[in-house]
């Protein structure tokens, strides 16, 4: 695992990463009473789950757990209503390896529904995590590697301890030398510490695709990446850039597993659906990933 200051730009992909390092303190949370995680259906050996949290203010959020032997190959979330007073601070496996957790906040007046959902399949997972502090303000990438014959399938960042306000502008999955990197800002006034991960699997036959669209400035907008009809979606991401730089001044709505609503059973299986809020004063570029599994 490997990260990046912006005094450290590199040409290409590296170039977009950045990163910093300070202090600690502990993190508040308020919502209402989470309601039962429930499956969505399952598709090409995998089941959805999601669990919804109504209420939220302050940087709260629930669990999806897996059922019986399932491992979460991936999963996210999404914060009900307009962005200008939302984000999304956490998406992440719950530890060991069988859930996934999402938590957002507002600055509004009104709570917000936070929903996690979590992908589980049957084949084991494993990750590679790291765990940094970060300034107000502090900027940060990291570039994370799965061992090898495993393959990127999910990412996270954790908004793990300190009153900061963690935006998420990155998940996707990367090319050398990385299969994963994490991207997001300390938008708070205090100093936060944030867990960022990748989450690899073996024995499942992956394939990467992406898709994008342009967001106005000061709008909320999204875009989903769709898998093929034989394949289902194993996790997924997203990416807001403007030019061939990340841009930390947007931040994450939504990130989660969708459906196209063409088949009878409406399992959320077919496609990864990005959604962000952009608080830049220019047109940026969304870019939704999904991570999906073709049979064999």
């Amino acid at each position: 695992m490997l990260g990046w200051g912006s005094a450290g730009k590199r040409p290409g992909l590296v170039a977009l990463l950045a990163g910093c390092a300070v202090i600690v303190p502990a993190a508040t949370a308020h919502g209402g009473t989470a309601g039962p995680t429930v499956s969505l259906g399952k598709a090409k050996g995998f089941e959805y789950m999601r669990v919804t949290l109504q209420n939220v203010f302050s940087q709260a959020g629930a669990p999806a757990q897996c059922a019986g032997e399932r491992f979460a190959t991936g999963g996210g979330g999404a914060i009900s209503g307009p962005g200008t007073e939302a984000s999304l601070n956490t998406l992440q496996a719950t530890s060991p390896t069988q859930g996934w957790q999402a938590e957002g906040s507002t600055t509004g007046v009104e709570g917000r529904k936070l929903t996690t959902y979590a992908v589980c399949g049957t084949k084991p997972v494993t990750e590679s995590a790291g765990t940094d502090s970060f300034a107000p303000g502090a900027e940060f990438n990291s570039g994370l590697t799965c061992g090898g014959s495993e393959r990127a399938s999910s990412g996270g960042i954790g908004d793990v301890g300190g009153g900061g306000d963690v935006r998420i502008v990155g998940l996707f999955p990367a090319a050398d030398p990385f299969d994963w990197i994490d991207s997001f800002k300390n938008a708070g006034s205090e100093n936060t510490t944030v867990r960022h991960s990748v989450r690899c699997v073996s024995g499942y036959n992956l394939r990467y695709r992406s898709e994008s669209a342009r967001v106005r400035k000061g709008e909320a907008g999204k875009v989903v990446a769709k898998c093929k009809e034989s394949e289902a979606v194993a996790g997924g991401g997203l990416l807001s850039t403007s030019g061939t730089s990340f841009d930390f001044d947007t931040w994450a709505l939504g990130s989660k597993p969708w459906d196209s609503k063409q088949d009878a059973r409406k399992v959320p299986e077919d496609g990864w659906l990005a959604r962000v809020h952009n608080g830049a004063d220019h047109r940026i570029d969304l870019t939704a990933h999904a991570v999906c599994r073709r049979k064999g």
